[in-house]
This record gives structure tokens, C-alpha cells and sequence, in this order.
């Protein structure tokens, strides 16, 4: 175990090289993706408003024990 960088963007291509591990819609009814580490409290936001939906992406480096975390959005 080791540190993980986590990376949230909006329009963006996937990283070269990254494994999909998730695709799917969410229904965000206040406009806002938060993501980070709860644990040490740090948490940050994506306002994708008007939009209250979302079709997300989940990239990672390596499928056993990723060191980058690429979350793609986008709003609909």
C-alpha cells in the first residue's frame, strides 16, 4: 500500500496505458461530485450544475493495486 493519487476531470480524455474499472450514470440531484479521502477529511467538489446527471468513467494505472485513480465526467 502506498499513496494513490486521485484525479477528477470534466471533458477529458482517458490517460494512455489506463484500465476502465467503472462506466456508468449517476444521478446527482444537488449538481456536486465529491471526491477524496474521508478518512484524513480531505474531500474536494465538482459542481457540474445545471446538470443533475452524470456518465462517469473510472480509470486506473494497474488493475492490482492502482497509483493513480482517473474519474472522467460527464454532465448531461
Amino acid at each position: 500500500m502506498g499513496a494513490v493519487r486521485v484525479e477528477v476531470s470534466v471533458g477529458q480524455v482517458p490517460p494512455g496505458g489506463a484500465h476502465q474499472v467503472f462506466a456508468g450514470r449517476l444521478d446527482l440531484p444537488s449538481g456536486v461530485i465529491e471526491a477524496g479521502n474521508i478518512l484524513v477529511h480531505h474531500i474536494e467538489k465538482l459542481d457540474i450544475s445545471p446538470a443533475r446527471s452524470a456518465f462517469v468513467r473510472i480509470f486506473v494505472d494497474s488493475r492490482e493495486s492502482p497509483a493513480r485513480v482517473t474519474i472522467l465526467v460527464a454532465p448531461e
